[in-house]
């Protein structure tokens, strides 16, 4: 089949595996964005072959069993697809769901693009329920991304909550990796005066009021600069950044990416949580298998938008988000393939390095 074929082709340039665990996953990434869905079961109903749903569920369990990648590949892909600046903002925070009695917690790292963080490295907490990663899972997770990532290219980290303490925070600021990380208001910081809680350095702020404190305070045994606003609901957000930045809020801001990450694989797009496998090292491969789609979409509707040239609501966003667009391109480009199997042979060009995207712009029609 053309269309697989083509998809295994461009796989094959950045993936290092045999031609069919290349070319099932190219049966399992078209059947993702047909159903929408990472159950096997329902993967398996979706491959183009003459074999029996039974033989594809089973080839499916061999290829989980089977199929590596690695991050750094992954990375390489990412790069090619989208025009990603020199210094990038990175995302840190968990997702968990529950299947049964297992839990299943990921640690994901995401470059921010665009309104979206495209995940580029994860790892699964086994044994964790739903409480915080330990300062050790996350270093082990970014000397990973360190590999294939200078440090120099970061703009800034940015994490929630959780991820304030120190041993997180020390190994951050040893590494000379900028950060913005949300502060929660009950630790407290040394004064003159003695310890207070650092909502207290901030209790005159009034709604929408904004504070950038030029000097450096000591929270959780180390030196921070902090800021902080007052939200509408009355509470207070404040930052801690590794030096004095009056970006700090506006930087923070853009950690948010990461939740609407998350909306689009587990629910809107690709759910995962509906995978029913508790194995680690299978579920590090079907959350590849959906990040794969992910960026397959997301491609695909960048491109639709500017070919399109949708409007913008009133309220500032598209009708549909990027990835819905990219998904119900590459879905009903699947459903036509009958009509003209091209139409989705040229969406395939969305990934990675080609120079077949402008003849794209200038061909794809009908797709939305």
């Amino acid at each position: 089949m053309k269309v697989i074929t083509q998809l295994q082709l461009l796989l094959g340039r950045y993936f290092t595996s045999s031609y069919w665990n290349l070319e099932c996953l190219s049966h399992i990434i078209l059947g993702l964005l047909q159903v929408n869905d990472v159950n096997l079961a329902k993967l398996a109903k979706t491959f183009s072959r003459e074999a029996s749903v039974d033989s594809c569920y089973k080839r499916l369990q061999r290829f989980m069993k089977r199929f590596t990648f690695s991050f750094d590949q992954l990375w390489l892909l990412i790069n090619h697809t989208f025009d990603l600046t020199t210094t990038l903002y990175l995302t840190m925070d968990r997702t968990n769901w529950k299947f049964g009695k297992t839990h299943i917690n990921f640690l994901v790292i995401g470059v921010a693009f665009n309104g979206y963080a495209i995940p580029i490295i994860w790892r699964l907490l086994p044994n964790r329920k739903r409480g915080n990663s330990t300062a050790l899972d996350r270093e082990e997770l970014f000397d990973c991304l360190r590999k294939f990532i200078c440090l120099k290219n970061i703009r800034s980290l940015l994490c929630d909550r959780e991820f304030i303490d120190h041993n997180w925070l020390n190994y951050l600021i040893k590494h000379q990796i900028p950060f913005a990380i949300r502060v929660k208001l009950n630790l407290t910081v040394n004064t003159a005066r003695g310890k207070v809680k650092v909502s207290h350095l901030f209790r005159n702020l009034k709604v929408y009021d904004v504070s950038y404190l030029k000097k450096a305070h000591n929270l959780v045994d180390c030196k921070v600069y902090l800021s902080a606003m007052r939200l509408a609901s009355g509470e207070l957000l404040i930052v801690a950044t590794e030096s004095y930045n009056q970006n700090a809020l506006d930087d923070y801001a853009v950690r948010w990416e990461i939740e609407s990450c998350f909306s689009a694989l587990k629910k809107r797009g690709f759910n995962l949580e509906n995978t029913h496998l508790t194995s680690t090292e299978k579920l590090v491969k079907i959350m590849f298998i959906a990040v794969i789609a992910f960026i397959w979409s997301y491609a695909c509707g960048e491109l639709l938008i500017k070919t399109k040239n949708l409007k913008v609501k009133k309220h500032g966003y598209y009708c549909k988000s990027i990835i819905k667009i990219g998904i119900e391109a590459i879905g009903k480009a699947i459903s036509r393939i009958h009509i003209n199997i091209n139409q989705l042979v040229d969406l395939i060009y969305c990934l990675g390095e080609t120079i077949e995207k402008q003849k794209i712009i200038n061909q794809i029609t009908g797709v939305l």
